[in-house]
């Protein structure tokens, strides 16, 4: 088991996480759920108190009213996939949902060396 998790590129009980989904057959959402727990937050917190306002009432939406911010993060990564787009269109979407940019694309990386 040791082995196992020193050879994954991610925090011990990350990689526990990990190992247990490949053992009982969980899908690949848990690559991505993985991937939001090693970055940082995928949402952005304005300073302006309206946009703040705005921001956590987006965040309510892709948590579908759970109190998690796990399960926010799994809307968060569903939505930004299903936005499709290039480059422009992505950061775009982020900007507009108040998400991370940068975190998504961590996350993205993340995703892809776990699937190695």
């Amino acid at each position: 088991l040791g082995n196992h998790l020193a050879s994954l590129p991610v925090e011990p009980r990350v990689g526990l996480m990990l190992l247990w989904s490949r053992f009982l057959g969980l899908g690949d959402s848990v690559l991505s759920l993985a991937g939001a727990m090693v970055s940082k937050d995928v949402f952005v917190v304005p300073a302006n108190p309206v946009a703040k306002a705005a921001s956590l009432r987006q965040k309510r939406i892709f948590s579908q009213g759970v109190p998690s911010d796990q399960v926010a993060a799994m809307g968060v990564i569903e939505a930004f996939r299903s936005a499709g787009g290039g480059y422009g269109s992505r950061k775009s979407w982020c900007d507009n949902n108040f998400v991370s940019f940068s975190a998504m694309q961590i996350i993205g990386e993340v995703v892809g060396q776990l699937r190695r």
